[in-house]
Formats: structure tokens, sequence, C-alpha cells
């Protein structure tokens, strides 16, 4: 099983076997004459009242047990406490709809050859039954938890090796870099632009380094960084290339996994075309607890089907540092990135 999948609906089947059997056993027992096997052993209508109850308990079970462990799954956009509220509303809903099948399938099945009458409180067994269910559910559920936990940490020590292995490959020693761009700034002091580019290629490479080490940086440490991209970016498109940035200030001291949005600027600037004639412009800004990078879509003709790698690995990201997900979107011709923002004590408790 991957990790954050459900749990396999052959597993719900074998535990709502289980449950059926041990709710139906007294009522097996109770036709069995361990002391007289008479004519009214298993008569028909005995037998036919126990496949009922077998046939509608399980199907209650499964559903019970299917609509806890894996039914929030068909809502994901939702709020966690809406989706305990459904989930609470559909269980009651479950419970007094099996209670109305049997009550029906018993009335047209059972008392029509015995007159036996379906019990009263037959509604309270389903909501006893739902409660066990609910609690089973609970252990799956944590079981599930727990072994997605050890695959996703199995994941992330891979994904660190793979780091460690390619940082190994081609690493560049940080301070034979920056005293050669030191140099350099020095040797082209006299041209500003240049000089200009030097300092801000510096701080990034030494930003990148830094951020290597850190989970989670602030919103203006990032927004420091991508700055400096932009303008190097610049220089090599001029006005064929536009930003416009309107990130509140509030969201300084906010949190985003280091280089986001750097990835996203970067995933427009070379997806799409950037021309005289179709110049980009890339839009930051902050809405709710969210900042947003949207760009015209007008894909590079030259350019190959992109993988989405990238995309994915940054929703990867969010999700094994915080549990959120990033948000992808088109419209209107628009391509929309949101970055859900975490706050200090939200990473402190991660």
């Amino acid at each position: 099983m991957s990790p954050r999948s459900g749990v396999r609906t052959l597993h719900l089947v074998k535990v709502s076997l289980l449950v059926t059997f041990l709710v139906v056993l007294p009522r097996f027992v109770g036709y069995l004459n361990v002391l007289d096997f008479g004519s009214d052993f298993f008569s028909g209508a005995s037998l036919s009242d126990l496949i009922l109850r077998i046939i509608v308990f399980f199907a209650f079970s499964w559903l019970i047990l299917e609509l806890n462990v894996n039914g929030q799954r068909f809502f994901p956009r939702l709020a966690r406490i809406y989706k305990i509220a459904v989930t609470y509303v559909l269980n009651v809903a479950l419970i007094f709809a099996a209670s109305a099948v049997f009550r029906f399938l018993h009335a047209a099945i059972v008392e029509t050859d015995t007159g036996e009458v379906v019990p009263k409180y037959i509604e309270f067994v389903f909501f006893a039954l739902a409660v066990i269910l609910v609690f089973v559910s609970s252990i799956i559920s944590l079981q599930k938890a727990r072994h997605d936990k050890i695959l996703e940490n199995a994941e992330l020590k891979q994904q660190n090796l793979q780091k460690e292995l390619s940082a190994l490959k081609n690493q560049v020693n940080p301070h034979f870099l920056f005293n050669s761009l030191n140099s350099l700034s020095a040797l082209v002091r006299e041209n500003k632009k240049a000089s200009v580019f030097v300092k801000n290629l510096s701080f990034l490479y030494r930003y990148i380094l830094q951020s290597g080490e850190l989970d989670l940086v602030t919103v203006d440490e990032e927004l420091r960084f991508l700055k400096s991209y932009m303008d190097l970016i610049e220089v090599r498109y001029g006005n064929k290339l536009k930003f416009a940035l309107n990130i509140e200030s509030s969201f300084g001291t906010k949190q985003i996994p280091p280089l986001a949005l750097q990835l996203l600027v970067e995933n427009a600037v070379k997806h799409n075309e950037i021309s005289e004639k179709h110049p980009l412009e890339i839009k930051l800004y902050s809405t709710n607890k969210a900042l947003i990078v949207e760009n015209k879509i007008r894909l590079r003709k030259s350019l190959s089907r992109s993988s989405g790698i990238g995309l994915s690995n940054l929703d990867k990201r969010y999700n094994l540092l915080t549990g959120k997900n990033i948000s992808i979107r088109q419209k209107e011709g628009n391509f929309i990135v949101e970055l859900p923002i975490i706050e200090a004590n939200e990473s402190s408790n991660s």
C-alpha cells in the first residue's frame, strides 16, 4: 500500500466478516438445540432469518468501515472539522437506513412464515454495532497512519541520500566560489550593472547553500532571495519579462519551504514564450493564508511536454513538512499555484 492511499477493500471485507460472525453467533447458537436435534432444528424460517441477519449485518459493517476508514478521501477539499461532521451525519443515516431495510426484508421474508416480529430495539442494535465499528475503524486508521509514516520516513531518507550523493558529485568549494565572485566584482566595479549582477549571483548562491540545511524560511527571506533572482533573469529578458508583487507586510514573519517561490517563477519562465510581441508577466500576491503565483499561459512552441516533476516535488515537500498541499489550477488562460503559508507556531509543532 502506498503512502496516503486508502485501506484495501479486501482487508475491510475480512474485518466485516469477522464482526458479522461475532454479532450473529448468539442468534446462531440460539437455533441449535444441543440436547435434542428435533425436527425444528434449522427450520426454513430460522434459516432465512439467520441468512438475512448475516447479509444485512455484513453490508452494514462494511459500509461503516469503508466510510470511517476511507470515506474522507471522497471529499479531500473540505476542512477537517467538516469532514468529521459529514462522516458523523452519514453514520447516523446508515444506522437508520440499515434498520429500515432490515425491518422491510424481515417482514417480507421471515414474518410471512412465522409471524415473528422484528425486535423494537433493532435501531439500538445497529447503533451499538456502529459504535463498535467506529472504534475498530479508529484502530485500522491508526495502524495505516503508522504504516504510512514508516514509508514516508523511508522515502525521505532515500531522498536525503540522493541529495547527499548529488551534492558530493557536484561539490564546489563555496569559499573558492565566493572569493572568485569578489575578485570578479572588483574587476567589473566600473561597470555598475555587472557589479550588481555579480553581487546578486553571490547572494543567491550563499542563500541556496544556507537554506539547504533548513526546512522552512520566512517569507521576507524568500522574497529577498526572489528579488535577487528576478534581477538576474531580467538582465537576460529586459522589458519582455515583468514582475508584479503585492504581498501583505504581515506575511513577512510567516514561513514557507525555501526556494518554493523561485521554483514557481523559474517554472513560468521555462515553459512560456517571452518575446517583444508576447511579454510574460508573473504576478505574486497574498490572499487569506496563502501566497499566489500566477502567469498567463503561452507555452513555448519548441518546448517538449512538461513532466511536472518540479511541482510534484514541491507538493511532496509541503506534505512531508506540514501535512498541507499546494493548489495548482488553470483559470481563464492563467496558470495559478497557491502556496499555503505556515505560522511560526505550526512549524514548531510539526
